[in-house]
């Protein structure tokens, strides 16, 4: 087998393993990249993308992420991308042996690691890629002088589309050329931050460290940097091991650079905060089944993936029989406290939504989508804020969210449908979404929104739409949360289910108890072997068991929650 076969079919198989690791591993990370971007194919966001060192790399990485609402389509490209700069830093270093070929991936591996992060933008990677292959074009030019003129006019050029991982620009476009060019290469790359210092909207440190590499701007980010250092130290010294004669070295330098890379990868990896990318996931796009699926897996501890669970119960009708199968924290666990923050503020969003609170849902909503860290916007929340503005019959703001969905990709085809909805209002009424929220919407009542006081709007709402399930059972495991049994049992008695869950049937009865009622007296759809059980707790309690025996026994009731929090 020829050599340049061996080298293919060794790239093949990174690029292989890294589409399913993300693929199989990662996909709620890919998700999460895309729906805190807006990616729209107008000349004025390219410019305005453009308009800052990095800007042009940082476009093409926006482009690539917007396909990223498919996770299998994430994975492909992020793994192409990262193949195509090994290749790369394996064509310009010049590689002769095997051995310095299979180094080429290190550089690779280390921008894995990076885009593990998920605050890690695709931008860097393009970044790296952009000046190897300007680095191989200045090097096949023909005369020296002219790739002399060319790596060093190059130098402040590429600063301006790549930011200043040019240095990956100046090690491969220099590599052959005298030493006095590449000190003028690096000094003129060098001196580009502090000669556009307060000619830009952005500060020295960002003009030093990227200003679009990093969801946090502040934030240096350092593993990028590692990667383009590793390329850049590669393209100068990865020609020097002479070729081997036999394929034994190269075959146990492969295997340890991806042994190794591997477990860092693995190491690196952060799969709790994967779990919660899937839970929020679930949630945007209603597969209520998946979550509780996921529960059963990975089960929800976290005010976060508790209101996610809380919600596909909620959905599914089994809020009630469920509810206290989780630590709640209180009311908290059906409606998170707001955070100034992207992501904590939309599973409670959603839940607003399909409450028909849906001045709170965009509330949430408008503060999530104004603290992404670097300023962008927010094709999902977008899409809300259009929906919670047409129920409002707010028409014209929501025609500006639709304008900008309607340049995007993937949400064009829904905000050009919704465009045409909005001339015609009664296809909205006959439109089953909108005519449910504006049926269930509190009319007036939410704009007094107060989430120390949630129950109180519930229960306007359950007065004003009996039939609105989702918040009657929101307001019964609320109260209940919140040790308020009066409130419950009047609400409940309004409600009159056909059904009675097992955790309502719980709260009956510690009412019943509390008033100092006889349990013979219970009423008729309290189940018997509910009762049993709850003779049992209350001899359990009076003889004395500790709070981690009665926890093991009813840990999932009512009971222990009213008699422990």
């Amino acid at each position: 087998m020829k050599n340049n076969h061996i080298r293919i079919i060794i790239s093949g198989i990174f690029f292989i393993t890294a589409t399913i690791f993300l693929w199989a591993a990662y996909p709620h990370h890919l998700h999460y990249q895309e729906q805190f971007q807006l990616f729209e194919w107008t000349k004025g966001y390219f410019c305005s993308v453009t308009s800052v060192p990095g800007g042009f790399a940082d476009w093409l990485g926006r482009f690539f992420t917007q396909f990223f609402l498919v996770s299998a389509l994430g994975a492909v490209i992020t793994a192409a991308l990262l193949t195509i700069m090994q290749m790369l830093c394996a064509r310009a270093a010049g590689a002769r042996s095997n051995v310095s070929f299979a180094l080429s991936f290190i550089p690779s591996i280390i921008a894995l690691i990076f885009l593990l992060d998920e605050k890690a933008l695709l931008g860097g990677i393009v970044s790296i890629i952009l000046c190897l292959l300007a680095g191989l074009a200045v090097r096949k030019a023909g005369a020296a002088w002219l790739r002399a003129i060319l790596a060093i006019a190059g130098a402040p050029i590429m600063y301006f589309l790549c930011g200043p991982l040019a240095v990956v620009f100046v090690s491969a476009a220099c590599k052959c050329c005298r030493f006095y060019v590449w000190i003028g290469s690096a000094v003129l790359l060098a001196a580009c931050p502090f000669l556009l210092e307060g000619m830009l909207h952005t500060t020295l440190r960002s003009l030093l460290q990227g200003v679009h590499y990093y969801r946090y701007p502040d934030s240096f980010p350092t593993m990028l940097w590692a990667a383009a250092i590793a390329a850049a130290a590669y393209t100068a010294l990865g020609h020097l091991p002479r070729p081997e004669s036999t394929l034994r070295p190269a075959i146990v330098a492969a295997v340890a650079v991806f042994v190794c890379g591997g477990a860092a990868t693995a190491i690196c990896a952060d799969l709790d905060q994967e779990t919660l990318f899937a839970y929020d996931y679930f949630t945007r796009t209603g597969q209520w089944k998946k979550i509780l699926e996921l529960d059963r897996k990975k089960p929800a501890d976290k005010p976060f993936s508790v209101c996610c669970v809380n919600l596909a119960l909620a959905k599914t009708g089994s809020l009630g029989d469920h509810l206290f199968e989780h630590i709640q924290g209180g009311p908290s666990g059906l409606f998170p406290k707001f955070a100034k923050s992207a992501l904590t503020p939309l599973p409670a969003s959603e839940v607003f939504w399909q409450l028909g609170m849906v001045n709170a849902c965009q509330y949430y909503t408008f503060e999530a989508n104004e603290a992404i860290a670097d300023f962008q916007k927010s094709g999902r929340c977008y899409k809300r804020l259009a929906q919670t503005n047409i129920v409002n019959y707010d028409y014209d703001v929501a025609r500006k969210y639709l304008h900008a969905l309607e340049h995007t990709l993937f949400y064009r085809g829904w905000a050009r449908k919704a465009l045409s909805m909005l001339k015609d209002e009664t296809s909205i009424d006959s439109d089953p979404d909108y005519s449910r929220m504006r049926r269930f919407r509190s009319h007036g009542k939410d704009e007094i929104y107060n989430e120390e006081r949630i129950d109180v709007l519930l229960g306007y709402m359950v007065d004003e739409n009996p039939e609105n399930s989702l918040a009657m059972d929101y307001l019964l495991s609320y109260e209940l949360l919140d040790n308020n049994l009066n409130n419950f049992w009047y609400y409940l008695q309004n409600s009159k289910p056909n059904h009675l869950p097992r955790h309502y049937q719980e709260g009956v009865m510690m009412l019943w108890i509390d008033n100092g009622m006889s349990l013979q007296n219970l009423p008729d759809f309290i189940s018997s072997s509910n009762t049993k059980r709850f003779r049992a707790f209350i001899h359990d309690v009076q003889a004395g068991l500790s709070e981690d025996q009665l926890k093991k026994k009813y840990g999932n009731t009512f009971w222990f929650h009213a008699l422990y929090n």
